[in-house]
């Protein structure tokens, strides 16, 4: 292609890059649109396509208005409008192979509730990508689908994106949006020095016909041969279920008929009638980034920076902070300010400083713990735990739960707190190894 300076490279069209590109064309700056896919907005990656709402995330109080069909962001003051289908999730809840379950949040109370009482909205990802991209196509942003990055330089004031095909994109900044896997971040060599967690395979069916004892609520299961979750999607009746894990052996179709046959839970599939959709995805996981801005010139946003649960609310979020960043800096040539100093100090302050360096991996719990073991922990939680389905909020209600259940462990089954003691004391790179070595770090 001719050569074309940009003011702004996105690279990336997942919601952290469609963002950024809505946002960079309706500030008027020059930017180009690279994404791998040729159909930008088929998800062919496995995601439950759920939006944590009504509760305190990186910063932002989320919301969203059915009403008008915006998902609003008022600290950050904006919104974005999505005109899919969409469906209430009033809690998350965990069960273990014999069917135990601990509840964060009472279906039915919440429902009671209304919209105040969800704690997520299911909604159709592609049709937000798509309304997304096509808000950023009208305002000027040049969209490139099959451009698959294989480098990236700086020079001078510019920085080159280079594709496979041989194309060249040159632009003042670059936006990274590429995902847990960035070939941007890798191409960096920002990598070499962060901690490698493991490779998380999942594979995901959308099926119909699924009946769940609580059809609005997400619904993880812990204990068996592969880690499973349930979600519904907006259609009634359609739910997508999920099989995942560290170890690269698993066979998740397996994972998944073996889960489905548990009698616990094969009612819940006895109306089952067919897939819809099968997803998947590989993930090379590592701790968050501590810097998201390289060389002056390229920013990183979305979980090219993190691990991979920003969700979609918190990849929109930098997206459109780091596209906002680039614009005045473009714009505003006479006061000197460094503008990109307000997406890095806003980053520390959301994401990194409350979240970025999390506690000690405790492993596998399946290798010290049988499944019965796992349905007893789970029978000892009587109470309703807080209503959530935001990822750090659900690890601190179980923290909090099992604290309150440790002297009834300790004076009937002492050996699994020796056990989880044991591991405590283990060191985390010994902890991790095993996950490490069968995993594949892609530095």
């Amino acid at each position: 292609m001719s050569q074309k300076l940009f003011d702004l490279i996105i690279v990336g069209a997942g919601p952290a890059g469609v963002m950024a590109a809505k946002t960079a064309g309706e500030q008027g700056i020059t930017t180009a649109l690279l994404e791998r896919k040729s159909e930008i907005a088929r998800i062919n990656r496995s995601c439950t396509e759920a939006l944590g709402v009504n509760e305190e995330a990186f910063g932002e109080f989320f919301y969203f208005d059915d009403s008008l069909g915006n998902l609003c962001f008022p600290r950050n003051g904006f919104t974005v409008n999505y005109q899919g289908p969409s469906a209430n999730l009033y809690g998350f809840h965990i069960y273990t192979p014999g069917g135990k379950r601990v509840a964060m949040g009472d279906c039915a109370v919440q429902k009671k509730l209304g919209n105040a009482g969800r704690v997520g909205v299911v909604i159709d990802k592609g049709e937000l990508i798509r309304g997304i991209l096509e808000k950023a196509r009208e305002n000027g942003v040049e969209i490139f689908p099959n451009s698959n990055v294989c480098a990236i330089r700086v020079t001078g004031d510019d920085v080159t994106v280079s594709t496979t095909a041989g194309n060249d994109f040159t632009g003042s900044y670059v936006i990274a949006a590429d995902g847990v896997n960035s070939r941007i971040v890798k191409y960096l060599g920002l990598n070499k020095g962060r901690k490698f967690l493991g490779t998380y395979s999942v594979a995901s069916w959308d099926i119909e016909g699924v009946e769940p004892p609580d059809p609005d609520v997400m619904v993880s299961v812990l204990g068996l041969d592969t880690s499973i979750s349930l979600c519904r999607r907006p259609e009634d009746g359609l739910y997508h279920v999920s099989s995942g894990g560290y170890d690269p052996s698993l066979d998740h179709e397996v994972g998944l008929k073996k889960f489905m046959a548990e009698p616990a839970f094969a009612p819940w599939f006895k109306n089952a009638r067919g897939v819809k959709r099968i997803t998947a995805c590989v993930s090379s996981i590592y701790e968050p980034l501590k810097a998201v801005c390289i060389d002056r010139r390229i920013l990183l946003a979305g979980d090219a920076f993190w691990r991979q649960e920003t969700s979609i609310i918190g990849a929109l979020m930098p997206g459109r902070k780091a596209a906002m960043s680039v614009a005045l800096v473009v714009k505003d040539k006479k006061s000197g300010k460094n503008w990109i100093d307000e997406y890095t100090d806003w980053y520390q302050k959301c994401y990194y400083g409350p979240l970025g360096e999390g506690g000690k991996s405790l492993g596998d719990l399946k290798a010290i713990l049988s499944r019965d073991d796992f349905d007893y922990l789970a029978s000892l939680v009587k109470e309703t735990l807080p209503a959530t389905m935001k990822f750090y909020a659900i690890i601190r209600n179980i923290g909090s739960a099992f604290g309150r259940i440790v002297p009834a462990i300790r004076k009937e089954r002492p050996y699994i707190l020796e056990k989880l003691s044991e591991i405590r004391a283990q060191a985390e790179e010994d902890i991790l190894e095993p996950r490490r070595k069968a995993g594949f770090p892609n530095r």
